[in-house]
């Protein structure tokens, strides 16, 4: 989730409009809780990484304001969406898309937030996250359910769990509905790192 910049993209040669990605300087986390996590769940664990390893960019000059700063969390799925909205293609009834169209968002004709609440799933859905507002639940393997407030802790360091258990029902329910409603995860990503095979001795004469 990050930021959505409606500016110029980095290259002369852009379309009237398009969508862009400018790498993070940085590709460290913010988070003091990030070391302390598997690397298999760091993609939804870590906040503060997952805003510093890219700036969203959008371009259209004939519709867009430069130089303006979206700040509401959106998604990458967000991009097909508006994309296909913005040149008319018919997408099948069958296909429920999970993104949402953000040019109203960018423009100011729709108000509010595109995502109410976002998901996310890792780990071969052994791991999850679901962000809501400023709460962010963390469902992590073989660890209690975390519970951080991303507007006074965007680093991750105080666990509300505990002291809103009423939060954490809710919001772990939302994420089980959610959840529910997809297929079954085809493969573990990222898998564990597999121990190197020992060299074969020489048995030669």
């Amino acid at each position: 989730m990050t930021p959505l910049s409606a500016g110029r993209l980095p290259s002369s040669t852009s379309p009237p409009f398009g969508f862009g990605t400018i790498p993070s300087t940085s590709g460290k986390s913010a988070s003091p809780n990030a070391e302390g996590r598997d690397a298999v769940d760091d993609s939804v664990a870590d906040e503060a990484a997952s805003r510093c390893r890219s700036i969203r960019c959008a371009r259209w000059p004939a519709r867009l304001p430069r130089g303006k700063q979206y700040d509401p969390p959106v998604s990458s799925l967000d991009f097909f969406t508006t994309a296909a909205a913005i040149t008319e293609a018919q997408v099948p009834k069958e296909h429920s898309l999970d993104g949402v169209n953000l040019i109203p968002y960018l423009t100011g004709e729709r108000t509010g937030v595109p995502h109410p609440r976002m998901f996310w799933r890792t780990g071969g859905g052994a791991s999850g996250a679901e962000r809501e507002g400023n709460y962010k639940l963390l469902l992590t393997r073989d660890r209690p359910d975390e519970l951080y407030d991303l507007d006074a802790d965007v680093g991750e360091a105080t666990d509300l769990a505990s002291a809103k258990p009423d939060i954490v029902a809710r919001l772990r329910k939302d994420y089980e509905v959610w959840n529910a409603l997809n297929i079954a995860p085809l493969f573990q990503s990222p898998k564990p790192a597999q121990p190197k095979a020992k060299p074969k001795a020489n048995t030669a004469s």
